[in-house]
């Protein structure tokens, strides 16, 4: 069995790989060519978006984009709430206006939050669909589960036809 490095696939010679130039973390070493099976969780929750910037910005793309689909429909629940206590309001009623102003708040934060996300998002790179639909969700993890299988081995000589 061959220790290799996560990155290129190389052979590393006492943790260090000659063609990265630097040492691998013995945790990160891989075998065989393999690559590094990337961690993150296949879900998020709407309180992860409650955390302020400096954390969503350390947190794995997976994990954005899924978290940007739940910001998504809050923020969509949020204007329709506006809007019907908006067009309660008309009638009159003060107290729904209150909670149209209510509504306003909220569907500000949650826009922020969507802006935010979105554009860490950005910075790396990602594409971001209109629409983040359960099928997205699953396409991305099975290619990420496709690129994994895939070994980093190069070969230079040519199979002999038997």
């Amino acid at each position: 069995m061959d220790v290799t490095c996560p990155y290129c696939g190389d052979s590393l010679n006492n943790g260090y790989c000659s063609f990265c130039e630097m040492v691998i973390p013995k945790e990160k070493q891989q075998l065989n060519g393999e690559r590094a099976k990337p961690y993150f969780r296949e879900f998020a929750f709407i309180e992860d978006a409650y955390q302020v910037t400096p954390k969503l910005i350390t947190m794995p793309t997976f994990e954005l984009l899924y978290l940007l689909k739940l910001v998504r429909q809050r923020r969509s629940e949020s204007y329709s709430q506006m809007n019907v206590f908006y067009k309660a309001g008309q009638s009159g009623n003060e107290s729904y206006r209150d909670l149209e102003q209510d509504q306003g708040k909220e569907y500000r934060y949650w826009s922020r939050k969507m802006f935010v996300i979105e554009n860490i998002l950005l910075e790396r790179g990602v594409f971001i669909p209109s629409r983040i639909t359960s099928a997205f969700i699953q396409d991305y993890i099975d290619n990420l589960e496709k690129t994994h299988k895939k070994t980093m081995i190069v070969r230079c000589k040519r199979r002999s036809n038997p």
